[in-house]
């Protein structure tokens, strides 16, 4: 028994031996780090494309990886572990905080309006910039039917719905204004982080004078954002 216990291997320390003043450096080095890293990476854009949850990991881990480090893991293993999931975590949550380029909103947007019926996109612009200067990025998708406006705004939500969107009418004014600025409907609709709101523009709107025929079809925008 007691040559067993003799034999038997000791386990081994998972820390190194550190003054507590050291460990709250490293607690304090990894905070700052975070935070700085999260401004950091929000003003230069890094986390807002579609890879961007992969940049901002990348742009953590030398400080985070030094954080866990002074704190005292004794494997070198471990520590590249648990740097590396620590980076992936602030990554992927600045990720979802940064407002999304117009790359992403775009491809949201054609994700969302794949399964359009009676109704064809025709354009779309840009708006806004990643830093939120003068407004966050949008992407607003143009989409031309021959359908009535009740029936083209009717496709436009079968295909978010289709996509797995939700929302519907916020404002009615039962298709009959003539007003340039009052659209014939307005609605809002949600997936997850993105937004879409949809405008089934009046006939008499100036952005219906291009083409002969414009007067005879139905314009509904779809504005994205995130």
């Amino acid at each position: 028994m007691t040559t067993a216990a003799a034999q038997a291997p000791h386990p081994v320390a998972v820390l190194r031996p550190r003054r507590w003043w050291v460990r709250a450096l490293a607690v304090a080095v990894l905070v700052c780090w975070a935070v700085f890293g999260f401004l950091a990476i929000g003003f230069l854009t890094i986390a807002s494309p579609a890879l961007g949850w992969l940049w901002a990991t990348l742009a953590y881990l030398p400080g985070v990886a030094a954080a866990v480090a002074l704190f005292g893991i004794r494997r070198r293993r471990d520590m590249a572990l648990v740097a590396v999931v620590a980076s992936a975590l602030l990554g992927g949550f600045t990720f979802l905080s940064a407002p999304p380029d117009h790359a992403r909103i775009e491809r949201a947007g054609n994700r969302a309006l794949a399964h359009l019926a009676g109704a064809r996109v025709v354009d779309h612009h840009e708006r806004g910039n990643t830093w939120c200067f003068k407004g966050c990025p949008e992407v607003t998708f143009s989409i031309d039917s021959d359908l009535p406006p009740a029936a083209a705004a009717a496709a436009v939500a079968d295909s978010l719905e289709e996509a797995g969107w939700h929302g519907g009418p916020v404002r009615m004014t039962g298709y009959r204004t003539g007003s340039e600025y009052t659209p014939l409907a307005h609605e809002q609709w949600w997936r997850g982080r993105w937004d879409a709101t949809v405008t089934v523009l009046s006939p008499a709107s100036r952005r219906l004078s291009e083409g002969a025929d414009s007067k005879a079809l139905t314009r509904v925008e779809v504005e994205f954002s995130g």
